[in-house]
């Protein structure tokens, strides 16, 4: 059967009572029937909240309806919401096979099945949340036999989900999808028409006006990555079309129109194209190929009709290759790369940028005569600083330094380093008056979190002390930079436990979710807004996952995953 969703969250709590007789005069000589309303938010008997509509007789005659005096409850369920509020997470059974797509209110108080195969050895994978959260779209298999499809479901009503996958060949399948930035259309990939080809799509997600937007793919051809333009209707996709076995790079308008080559011609038989990213205002693109000599990458930007084809190093020296590491400046007024001399999967990279239209080259670290390498580049929120990470001073070492965008400051930000120590990952505040460095600077063979100034040496830890046998892994912050969650084993070793800080407040940091000995974290990370912070791991018994919240502003953390379920165990989610 399919599963429908159950008519259950959101309306504003508000009590009215309701006082109702039979005309004339009151008596007092019998008790009179009254009823209250009381308007509800989410729980378990409605997922979009509802009015609560309790009777009974007044026995005390007091003129209202006490709870101890309620014989009868009606329940009237709204049947939408006007906008999301809640987590979306994936579960699975003991056997790994069968799946649902699960909502949940944010307290835990409401769950409700968004979608689930007829079959139970189907399977559902892939979602995502439409941009402004209103709907979600997923892949599922409805039985083994049958294709992999593209649905779309409201989130905030009871509609049936919707199918807009369209026609599928025998043995054909969806394989990856992605929301246009206003939510309107998914693109995706699949071999709809032709077995074992993949065309890329376009259709409204409302299932309507499916379009085939490659134009001549046949044989061994593919469409391999797509992405959509951050601002306009128009998708640019890597792919063999043009010549069978070469990776161009194309464009087209979300109707198929406008189609155009966005990449220059390939002269050599073993070109390629790897990868590309869009400028922020969806205008240009910057892509990375051979375009001339076999495994000697360039960089090149150009407009998404294909116009202004520009190389941002034409002088680049024969042994000298771009790597995969380049991004657009917030303002797009610049792209930063790394370049040089490639070494097995690595190389000896010098950090670069250029103008889109290739003028103002500028070469932030020249190379030397040590094969010194900058591993990653950064820039700073407001576009005016590059962070790199790399064995810029001592080779062999990876330390953090920041640039100015025109080159004329830099400093290194780290403390000195133990013996054998390096910087493992660097990343600025979400305000980028700081940066975060994982490094170990303090103590040899412990990794620890540090806060640094830009342009000014120096850093100061973080994260709690650390027991001897302790690390941290991972942080993450919230939206607003206020809020940092890190992973760490400071009480068991290999053990994971999560830790949250309030870099506003002078205290220690406080532990959150505590995990099993034999722990394994599944998932997890910060709402868009930076109010909650959800986990999946198993912190009570081993291998039995559960999803759990924590509400900044309140302090609390609540396991909101249901194991009524079938016995599901969640292992993904999305806010």
């Amino acid at each position: 059967m399919r599963y429908s969703l159950p008519v259950k969250i959101l309306t504003v709590a508000v009590a009215s009572i309701l006082v109702t007789g039979c005309g004339g005069s009151k008596s007092k000589s019998s008790p009179e029937t009254l009823t209250k309303s009381i308007d509800f938010m989410s729980n378990g008997d409605c997922r979009f909240g509802g009015t609560y509509t309790h009777g009974g007789a007044d026995a005390n005659k007091n003129d209202q309806l006490d709870d101890e005096e309620i014989t009868n409850t009606a329940i009237e369920c709204a049947t939408s919401m006007e906008s999301f509020n809640g987590i979306v997470y994936r579960v699975k059974d003991g056997s790994d096979e069968f799946q649902q797509l699960l909502w949940t209110s944010l307290d835990g108080t409401a769950t409700a099945v968004i979608a689930a195969p007829e079959h139970t050895e189907g399977e559902l994978h892939h979602y995502r949340l439409s941009p402004d959260k209103s709907k979600i779209a997923f892949m599922m298999q409805d039985a083994p036999s049958e294709p992999y499809r593209l649905w779309v479901r409201s989130l905030l009503d009871d509609s049936p989900m919707v199918d807009v996958s369209g026609d599928i060949v025998e043995g054909g399948d969806v394989y990856n999808f992605q929301w246009s930035h206003d939510g309107q259309y998914l693109a995706f990939r699949g071999d709809l028409d032709v077995d074992s080809l993949n065309d890329l799509y376009s259709v409204n997600s409302s299932g309507v006006g499916r379009v085939k937007l490659t134009q001549s793919l046949e044989g061994d051809e593919d469409v391999w990555s797509y992405s959509w333009s951050p601002t306009m209707n128009r998708i640019a996709y890597r792919a063999d079309e043009n010549t069978d076995g070469v990776n161009e790079l194309f464009a087209v308008n979300v109707d198929g129109s406008n189609w155009t080559q966005v990449s220059g011609d390939m002269d050599h038989g073993l070109a390629d194209l790897q990868n590309f990213r869009w400028s922020h205002d969806g205008m240009k693109i910057a892509y990375r190929a051979d375009t001339f000599v076999n495994n000697k990458f360039e960089l090149f930007t150009a407009t998404s009709e294909g116009f202004l084809n520009t190389n941002l190093r034409p002088d680049m020296p024969d042994d000298h290759t771009t790597s995969y590491s380049f991004s657009w400046s917030p303002d797009d007024s610049r792209v930063a790369f790394l370049s040089g001399e490639q070494v097995g999967f690595g190389g000896h990279y010098s950090m670069y940028s250029a103008q889109p239209n290739g003028l103002n080259l500028i070469n932030y670290t020249p190379d030397r005569e040590s094969p010194q390498s900058v591993t990653s580049a950064k820039w700073s929120p407001d576009g005016t600083q590059l962070l790199a990470l790399g064995d810029i001073l001592t080779e062999g070492v990876k330390e953090a330094f920041t640039f100015s965008t025109d080159g004329m400051m830099a400093a290194r930000i780290n403390s000195e380093l133990v013996e054998d120590g390096n910087v493992y990952f660097t990343e600025w505040s979400v305000d980028g008056q700081q940066v975060i460095l994982k490094s170990d600077q303090t103590i040899e063979d412990q990794v620890n979190f540090y806060s640094a100034t830009p342009m000014i040496q120096g850093s100061v830890q973080i994260n709690h002390a650390l027991p001897n046998f302790g690390d941290v892994f991972t942080l993450r912050q919230s939206a607003n930079g206020k809020d940092i969650i890190y992973r760490a084993d400071a009480i068991v070793d290999d053990r994971d436990d999560f830790y949250w800080k309030d870099l506003e407040v002078d205290s220690p940091p406080q532990l959150l979710f505590g995990a099993h000995e034999t722990t394994s974290v599944s998932d997890y990370g910060w709402s868009d807004d930076g109010n909650y912070f959800a986990v999946i791991l198993d912190s009570t018994v081993p291998d039995e996952f559960e999803l759990w919240i924590f509400d900044v502003e309140n302090e609390s953390v609540t396991k909101v995953s249901e194991i009524e379920f079938g016995g599901a165990i969640p292992f993904s989610f999305e806010w």
